[in-house]
């Protein structure tokens, strides 16, 4: 008796706290390590180009401007473009694919940009072959 009271404490305790994580990410400023997030709050800034990026080790994308979601993402900086690679199954490729616009946000600085995909293997070349590779293109 005194073990299933334990149990079902465990059991009520962490579907509390799944309900908690499901309900404040969306709502969160971005996301969470591997957790994904919300709307980035903050002022957009503007850039010529990614150059800058290449001090970071990742990026972080929101997309689905309807109901933002955000995600951390590693990112591959050539020729002052950036590319990321998402992988189809992942949720947040169908919000990339149904709409390109996206914000990329460094540090505290927030980038309009539109997901282009690519296809051109000379452009690619030396990435994954198995991975759709995307070009992150910013816009005013």
């Amino acid at each position: 008796m005194f073990m299933l009271r334990w149990i079902m404490y465990l059991i009520v305790l962490g579907a509390a706290f799944l309900a908690g994580v499901y309900f404040y990410l969306p709502y969160n400023d971005g996301p969470i390590v591997v957790l994904p997030g919300g709307e980035f709050k903050g002022e957009e800034a503007s850039a010529e180009n990614w150059e800058f990026a290449s001090v970071y080790p990742t990026l972080q994308l929101e997309m689905r401007p309807s109901r933002p979601y955000s995600v951390n993402l590693n990112f591959v900086l050539r020729e002052d473009k950036l590319y990321i690679d998402p992988a189809p199954t992942r949720r947040w490729y169908t919000y990339l694919v149904e709409n390109p616009e996206v914000r990329v946000r460094f540090d505290k600085d927030i980038y309009r940009a539109y997901a282009v995909h690519v296809t051109d293997e000379s452009e690619i070349a030396g990435m994954d072959p198995e991975r759709e590779i995307y070009r992150l293109e910013l816009r005013e």
